[in-house]
């Protein structure tokens, strides 16, 4: 298993409710278009060969360190953080968890 799979599922304790709701975040911004930047990622991860559910489950991890930024540290949604998120997928270092980023 890739190690963002890995490490996305132990920190999210193997709970597939919270995985499937930061998926359906995903799947709304690509829906609505808002941020453009979430439907420029996905594209981009398939054009380097990863599947679209492989894709999605990083930027689920993206959408999940904002939300624990928001909710463990009382720091607002920050927008520009969580694009940049978005930015560094596939390289992303999921086992550095720092929110302020």
């Amino acid at each position: 298993m890739p190690r963002f799979l890995t490490k996305f599922d132990s920190d999210m304790k193997n709970s597939n409710v919270i995985i499937q709701q930061f998926i359906a975040v995903v799947n709304n911004q690509l829906r609505e278009n808002e941020p453009t930047e979430t439907r420029q990622t996905l594209e981009r991860l398939q054009r380097l060969g990863y599947s679209e559910e492989a894709a999605k489950m990083m930027m689920a991890q993206c959408v999940g360190r904002e939300i624990t930024a928001v909710l463990q540290s009382g720091q607002l949604y920050n927008h520009e953080r969580y694009i940049a998120s978005l930015h560094q997928l596939p390289d992303m270092d999921f086992e550095q968890l720092e929110l302020g980023l």
